[in-house]
């Protein structure tokens, strides 16, 4: 099974996609740990994917937009 969503915001850049999946990682300096959240929520689906024999993947484009997937094998 594989799932996708997609934005059409300001896209990641390499740098950025790099590390989507680490902790507590922001792409967006601006935001401070006191609003939207603790940025554990992309690190927690890449977890749950892994222990799940599954893949969790990033691709973007500056200025377009990103895509995140989770693929899951069949069982």
């Amino acid at each position: 099974m594989t799932v996708s969503v997609r934005d059409e915001g300001i896209g990641m850049s390499e740098a950025e996609m790099s590390r989507a999946f680490d902790r507590f990682y922001r792409a967006d300096e601006a935001r401070s740990r006191t609003t939207d959240g603790t940025g554990l929520g992309l690190s927690i689906v890449k977890e749950v994917t892994d222990i799940h024999g599954g893949t969790a993947s990033v691709s973007s484009i500056p200025g377009e937009g990103t895509v995140f997937t989770i693929t899951l094998p069949h069982l």
